[in-house]
């Protein structure tokens, strides 16, 4: 690595070529919440699929007892778990207008 006049250069065949500046901490912070949020909305949808099917392969009841029990305890899983739902809410919203306010930068250039 060189530096010229206070910018970080990489030697790459036989060129300089800057280097990308550090990432600040809240950058680092934005980037680490966008990976967290993208694996808890892989692993809802992958939960969701899984337990559906093993719900209706292993179902013994008849198809409306089912659909009843099935909503009940949906019911009861988004009260038991409404917090978390919430969070997860307000970090996809936040996710989303940083994608967006990112995809504008990159149209207008």
């Amino acid at each position: 690595m060189i530096t010229q006049n206070n910018r970080r250069l990489s030697v790459s065949e036989g060129v300089l070529l800057p280097l990308p500046s550090p990432m600040t901490e809240d950058e680092q912070k934005k980037e680490n919440l966008g990976k967290k949020v993208d694996k808890l909305v892989v692993g809802a949808i992958i939960g969701g699929a899984i337990g559906s099917v093993i719900g209706l392969t292993f179902a013994p009841k008849q198809g409306k007892k089912t659909r009843k029990e099935i909503l009940s305890r949906s019911k009861e899983f988004l009260q038991s778990h409404e917090r978390e739902l919430e969070t997860a809410k307000k970090l996809t919203k936040e996710t989303t207008r940083g994608m967006f306010k990112l995809i504008k930068n990159i149209l207008k250039k």
